[in-house]
C-alpha cells in the first residue's frame, strides 16, 4: 500500500469510529483516530470567538445569548399586544390563535408604521402560520406546511 495512489483508494461517506485519518504535520506524517479528530475540531469550534454583532463571543455563547431572548413566556389575549420587531415563545390565548389546541409558538414579528407582519412557528410541526395587519386591522391567519 506504501506506493497506491491515494485516488484509488476506497471512499466512505459515514468513518468508523476505528477508521483513522492522515495528519500532515510540520515534521512529519501522523495518524489521528476519528473520534479524537472530532473531537478536536468540536473544541475547536466551540472554543474560538468570532467576532459577532454583540461583540467577540465563541458560538456556544452567542447561541446561548439568542436563546436566552428568545423566550419571553409572556401570553397574548390580543394580537395587537405583541410587541413589532419582537420575537420569542407566544403562549396566545384560544380566541386569537392560528391552530385551536396549539398554546405554544415560536413567533416574530416584523413591521413599520401602519403594517406588520406576524410570523409563528408551531414546535415539532412543519406549520408555519402567517397574519398580516395593514390598514387598521389583521387580514386573518395563512397556514403552510
Amino acid at each position: 500500500m506504501a506506493d497506491q495512489n491515494i485516488t484509488a483508494l476506497p471512499v466512505t461517506t459515514a468513518p468508523a469510529e476505528s477508521d483513522q485519518f492522515l495528519v500532515v504535520g510540520a515534521a512529519e506524517e501522523k495518524l489521528i483516530d476519528y473520534n479524537k479528530l472530532a473531537d478536536a475540531i468540536l473544541t475547536k469550534l466551540t472554543s474560538k470567538k468570532y467576532t459577532l454583532d454583540q461583540g467577540s463571543q465563541t458560538l456556544v455563547a452567542a447561541i446561548n445569548e439568542l436563546n436566552s431572548k428568545m423566550i419571553d413566556g409572556k401570553s397574548y389575549t390580543s394580537l395587537d399586544d405583541i410587541p413589532v420587531q419582537s420575537h420569542g415563545t407566544y403562549v396566545l390565548q384560544e380566541a386569537i390563535r392560528p391552530a385551536p389546541g396549539a398554546a405554544t409558538y415560536m413567533g416574530f414579528c416584523y413591521g413599520r408604521a401602519t403594517i406588520k407582519v406576524l410570523v409563528l412557528i408551531r414546535p415539532y410541526t412543519r406549520e408555519i402560520h402567517v397574519n398580516a395587519y395593514q390598514d387598521s386591522g389583521w387580514k386573518g391567519w395563512k397556514t403552510y406546511s
